[in-house]
């Protein structure tokens, strides 16, 4: 076992790191502190008063740094190799299926090595602030945008039938539900149940043979998924990536931060390899409902498998709820 002290609940150095240097890792570790210098002084000077006051952990894996993500779930810093690898207690199906899309576009997250059975992916670390999102900000603005492009340009396009990729949805976000009734309450599950049969009826009422085309999604972009590039912000942590309909992550991050609402419109995205892509007057409402459907079982699915989701009623009911004030619109 290897031995760590804890920087905060969720961030820990190794200490075999000789003290006198502990600063300077601190310091040099960007996604940790902040961009501003005078800040980031301050940000190194807390946390090496949290190092001397800090308990010490135990893990079986060699690092310089440790963010735990959950039970027996790490991303472990390596900053003289500049690579990250990330275990995880689940599946990592959803890493290898990005896998061979990741090594041809390096501005993403550069995979090095995948290996199912330890349950790791290992990837290089790039040593980079996490942007502060200002809608006002012209040229954040634009690598915002340029970030949204890029996934729909450089991403295989699938495309599918409309009545069995719902049914699918919904058919995996019920059996979820069920493996996980113990743990419910019926209220919840009900409410749960109730809106994805109406989503499902609303989208496929009078238009169930219209095809749905799938991009790769990397499914959380949100600052602390962001690396802040001179030309762009590169998307890290992958580890919620699945084929979904092509206005999901701009549509997540358009709920998620509603000021960029008026820089930023569904329709802005396109991919120009697929002419079936434009869209008509219908369109906007149709993906946002698809993403209502693929959200909530994105959330499920993190319920089922993450400790930060364990909050059925927070995580999923109280976003639905948020869902249908925004159809209402």
């Amino acid at each position: 076992m290897n031995k760590y002290r804890a920087l905060t609940q969720n961030v820990m150095i190794n200490r075999e790191i000789p003290k006198y240097k502990v600063p300077f890792v601190i310091f040099n570790c960007k996604p940790l502190v902040p961009k501003n210098y005078m800040k980031r002084i301050k940000a190194t000077f807390i946390y090496l008063i949290k190092y001397w006051i800090g308990v010490t952990e135990s893990i079986p894996y060699k690092s310089d740094i440790v963010f735990k993500t959950g039970n027996n779930n790490y991303k472990l810093i390596d900053l003289n190799n500049s690579s990250i690898l990330t275990v995880v207690q689940s599946e990592t199906r959803q890493q290898e299926n990005a896998l061979r899309y990741r090594h041809r576009y390096k501005e993403f997250e550069e995979i090095v090595g995948v290996d199912p059975k330890g349950k790791w992916v290992k990837g290089i670390y790039y040593n980079g602030h996490h942007p502060i999102l200002n809608p006002h900000n012209i040229r954040q603005l634009k690598k915002i945008k340029q970030t949204f492009n890029r996934l729909q340009v450089q991403s295989r396009i699938k495309v599918v039938e409309n009545d069995k990729y719902v049914d699918s949805i919904v058919f995996k976000s019920l059996e979820i539900m069920t493996k996980n009734q113990h743990l419910l309450k019926k209220p919840d599950v009900n409410y749960v149940s109730d809106f994805l049969y109406k989503t499902k009826d609303s989208i496929l009422a009078g238009s169930n043979d219209f095809k749905i085309y799938l991009s790769l999604s990397h499914g959380d972009i949100k600052p602390d998924n962001m690396i802040e590039d001179k030309k762009f912000f590169r998307l890290i942590d992958w580890e919620f990536t699945e084929y979904r309909s092509t206005r999901f992550d701009l549509i997540k991050f358009l709920t998620r931060f509603p000021r960029f609402g008026q820089y930023l419109k569904i329709g802005d995205v396109e991919n120009p390899n697929v002419k079936a892509l434009e869209f008509n007057k219908d369109e906007p409402k149709r993906y946002m409902k698809l993403f209502f459907l693929e959200d909530v079982l994105l959330r499920l699915q993190q319920f089922d498998e993450r400790d930060f989701a364990s909050d059925f009623t927070s995580h999923i009911v109280h976003s639905i709820e948020k869902y249908e004030q925004l159809s209402k619109k």
